[in-house]
This record gives structure tokens, C-alpha cells and sequence, in this order.
């Protein structure tokens, strides 16, 4: 968002023709939306590509950081739709990736959502029985804490910041996102 905000663009196009859901690019699949989106806030069009998708805004971090900064309220600020409404062409069933899936603890008091994270945010682990020992997680971690060890692959937790990139890019999805409680996937 900061960056965003220091480049103010005059513009903002997204293309949403097609998206991808779930746990892309590896793990997610592509679905049509059938959508451009173009606004002079990129705010505006972040609130409207998530409404497009059936994601409640509370739970998209940069969508959370305008509205506290006092840069875009989703709740307040107007936002003009031209064309067809969000509503007729709203996906309801669009699956949140799985490393989302605990950004409710954005809406939290910080010691509140320090704590909810601890049990709630997934952490990748490795299915070894699935790692082939390509090395692609080790190439993208940007923290160096995805590596092989031996022909498997092996996440250092006190290095891992929880990107989610070796998930993502793991062509025989061998790294699978798992949090402390049993019941939240």
C-alpha cells in the first residue's frame, strides 16, 4: 500500500478477464471472471475486484491499511460502478487461498491478533512423501528458509516469514500450509 500511495498513479487497470483462486499459481486454478476493471483509485478498485469475488473487505490487508490511514473507507467512501453491478456479476463460491485464511486477526487489537496468529496462521510443511527434490521452493523463498536437504526439501521455521511462496511455485504440491489447530485446515 505504501508503495501505492508514493507512486499515485492517475490510473489503475486490472485485468480480471480471468483469476486465479485458491492457492495459485501451483495449487490454484483459474476461473473466469469476465471483468476490466479501471479506476483512478487503486483503493476503489482493490474494494471492487473483492466484492467481484465475494471476499468480505475487513479481511484484505491493503483494503484494512487505507482505511486506517485515512486513505480509502469501504465503508463510507462512494464508489461509482459503470457497466454491470458488482451484484449480477458477483462469484460466491471463489476459494480464498489458504494462507489467507487467518487474516481475520487484522481485525484485532495487535496483542489480540499476535496471539489468534500463533494458532491460526498456516505455516508451510513438507509432505516428503510428495517432494520430488526439484529445488523450486529454495530458489523463491526470498527468506532462504525453504532448502534441500539431502534430495528433500526443508523449511527453517525461525527463518520461514510465511510468504507462502514455496506453497505457491511446489509443482507436485508437496508444501502444504497446516496451522496448530486441527479443525482450521
Amino acid at each position: 500500500m505504501d508503495i501505492c500511495e508514493t507512486a499515485s498513479p492517475d490510473l489503475t487497470i486490472m485485468d480480471a478477464v480471468v483469476g486465479m483462486e485458491g492457492d495459485g499459481p501451483s495449487g490454484g486454478h483459474t476461473r473466469k471472471i469476465g471483468a476490466l476493471l479501471v479506476s483512478q483509485n487503486p483503493h476503489a478498485l482493490d474494494y471492487v475486484a473483492t466484492s467481484l469475488i465475494g471476499f468480505d473487505h475487513k479481511l484484505i490487508p491493503t483494503l484494512v491499511a487505507a482505511r486506517g490511514k485515512g486513505i480509502f473507507d469501504f465503508e463510507k467512501d462512494c464508489v461509482e460502478v459503470i457497466g454491470e453491478s458488482i451484484e449480477i456479476r458477483k462469484i460466491k463460491d471463489f476459494l480464498m487461498p489458504g494462507s489467507q485464511s487467518a487474516m481475520f486477526s487484522n481485525i484485532l487489537p495487535d496483542w489480540a491478533g499476535k496471539i489468534v496468529g500463533q494458532f491460526f496462521t498456516p505455516k508451510p510443511v513438507v509432505d516428503e512423501s510428495k517432494c520430488i527434490g526439484c529445488g523450486a521452493c529454495a530458489r523463491i523463498c526470498p527468506a532462504q528458509a525453504a532448502q534441500l536437504i539431502g534430495r528433500k526439501a526443508a523449511i527453517d521455521r525461525s527463518r520461514c516469514i510465511k510468504c507462502y511462496c514455496c506453497h505457491e511455485v511446489c509443482p507436485p504440491k508437496a508444501i502444504i500450509l497446516k496451522s496448530k489447530l486441527k479443525f482450521w485446515k
